[in-house]
């Protein structure tokens, strides 16, 4: 999950920090010691993994429950929600600390756009069952962790950091499965349908940017009876859970948009990768 969360943060840096007339960019991760950053021979972003913690206000304790299509229990343990925290600065190859303030000014931006949050959630596994998010200089661990006592603790000059949580789930992949208990009380009414969950995302273009839209989707079946109503998140993130694999019309809903109604028709294609629904002001 660490080395994930490393590559997304370098990716997404990568792809707002280019072009800006800057000189090409390195990336380190592991500890920024004095010694190791004199080797550097490019402008440097340290990304330096300070600490883990679990999230204990997000602790879950129940077990999700789920059949396969062959009948069987599967038993899937809670998110363990995990507090990662980063430590970012700036390197010059040429020591020249007005060329480090202005790349740390950039990744300041870039970190505190919006787009970072989504980012991260537009990367994580389809596996992960909770969105990813994220807080700029988190106070209580600042107040606790650092200051001048981290680069006297690995010899190094005192320089402006930014301190970055991430929060995301522990991605274990694993479940235990049992067969169900059977008695005289279960009755099968209807066939086994094979059912699928989609995700997807809710976006307005303006200026070339994407900006995410909390509206509202209504999964209607074939008849037009609206069978499930869900809300994107503000990152204009959704999902629908258990639809079958019957096609499916998506009606979506916004003030101040203009309503667009689609129609998935491989439900199980569309369960592998997020729908991207653009919509357009009134």
């Amino acid at each position: 999950m660490i080395s994930f969360i490393n590559g997304i943060i370098k990716s997404y840096l990568q792809n707002n920090l280019e072009n800006q007339e800057l000189d090409e960019l390195d990336y380190y991760f592991d500890v920024p010691t004095k010694e190791a950053s004199k080797k550097f021979d490019r402008n440097t972003i340290s990304i330096y993994l300070a600490d883990v913690k679990e999230n204990l206000s997000l602790r879950e304790n129940g077990w999700e429950s789920s059949f396969t299509n062959t009948g069987q229990l599967n038993k899937i343990s809670p998110a363990i929600m995990m507090d990662i925290y980063f430590i970012i600065s700036v390197f010059s190859k040429t020591k020249d600390v007005e060329t480090e303030h202005k790349l740390f000014s950039k990744i300041l931006y870039s970190l505190y756009h919006p787009n970072f949050a989504t980012y991260l959630n537009e990367q994580a596994p389809i596996s992960l069952m909770r969105e990813i998010s994220c807080e700029l200089f988190p106070q209580k661990y600042i107040d606790e962790h650092l200051g001048l006592q981290l680069w006297n603790a690995i010899d190094q000059n005192v320089r402006p950091i930014i301190s970055l949580k991430v929060t995301a789930e522990l991605d274990t992949s694993t479940s235990n499965s049992m067969t169900p208990v059977k008695t005289k009380e279960i009755k099968y009414t209807q066939p086994y349908t094979k059912v699928y969950n989609i995700t997807g995302k809710v976006i307005s273009i303006n200026n070339q940017d994407d900006f995410p839209v909390q509206a509202t989707i209504e999964l209607k079946n074939q008849g037009g009876e609206i069978i499930q109503t869900v809300q994107a998140n503000i990152h204009g993130v959704f999902t629908l859970n258990e639809v079958d694999t019957d096609s499916q019309t998506v009606d979506i809903i916004a003030p101040g948009y203009q309503k667009t109604t689609i129609v998935i028709e491989d439900i199980q294609m569309q369960s592998t990768k997020q729908l991207t629904i653009i919509l357009n002001k009134v």
